[in-house]
């Protein structure tokens, strides 16, 4: 299956007018095969300053949605995309399948093969600026993980924080810091929050890494936020 779910990539790429997307890419995915797919896919428009090109002529509403991100995007520039795909199956009235899931395909290449990750419960919300969260009452009993573009993160809890910049060399070593340091007895929920210009290889990269080094009593928040 997953050999033809490569093939199936490649073709279709060389047939929409050889445009081409690079997958984001991942180590040791969760989830390596999904049947039942149909495909959309998000391109990097390389003559176009801050472009993208959504295609989704071939998607299938009952089947699981493999959506295929060009990983030079940034977050901004595919957001609104996503969030109109999300928006389309969920807000289906017939030739429902509500078994069916989204995932971001990616190049897994510890294996050398595809890998998958499940977006379908994720609410993306965009707000104004990363302390806008800080002073919302309904997160004051939540950790907050900000996550920068410049690859920087801050770790808040109502009236602590944790400042940590990293190597870009070093994301999963880092990312086990974070986790390693929060104090599951004053929350177990964490909320993500991305500067939008971060590229979509980053976003990747980050929520992978927290699917394998969180503590399993800590839940990531399905409320995602970006800020400019």
């Amino acid at each position: 299956m997953r050999k033809l779910l490569i093939l199936f990539l490649l073709v279709y790429m060389s047939c929409d007018n050889e445009r081409i997307v690079q997958l984001p890419e991942i180590e040791n995915a969760t989830i390596t095969q999904v049947n039942d797919v149909s495909a959309a896919y998000i391109f990097y428009d390389e003559t176009q300053a801050d472009s993208s090109l959504l295609n989704r002529k071939n998607l299938i509403s009952t089947t699981n949605w493999l959506v295929n991100v060009d990983k030079r995007l940034r977050l901004y520039q595919v957001v609104d995309d996503i969030t109109f795909l999300q928006n389309k199956k969920r807000n289906a009235t017939v030739h429902k399948n509500e078994k069916a899931r989204n995932y971001f395909t990616c190049n897994d290449i510890s294996i050398k093969n595809l890998g998958f990750l499940d977006f379908t419960d994720v609410y993306y919300k965009q707000t104004d600026a990363a302390h806008n969260l800080r002073e919302n009452e309904n997160y004051n009993n939540h950790w907050i993980l900000t996550c920068y573009t410049n690859k920087a993160f801050a770790l808040h809890y109502p009236n602590e924080n944790f400042e940590l910049t990293i190597d870009p060399n070093e994301l999963t070593t880092s990312l086990n810091v974070v986790t390693d340091v929060i104090d599951l007895q004053k929350s177990k929920q964490i909320l993500l929050q991305f500067e939008d210009a971060i590229a979509f290889q980053n976003y990747i990269t980050i929520k992978n890494t927290l699917q394998q080094t969180k503590h399993p009593d800590l839940t990531i928040v399905s409320e995602e936020y970006l800020f400019h």
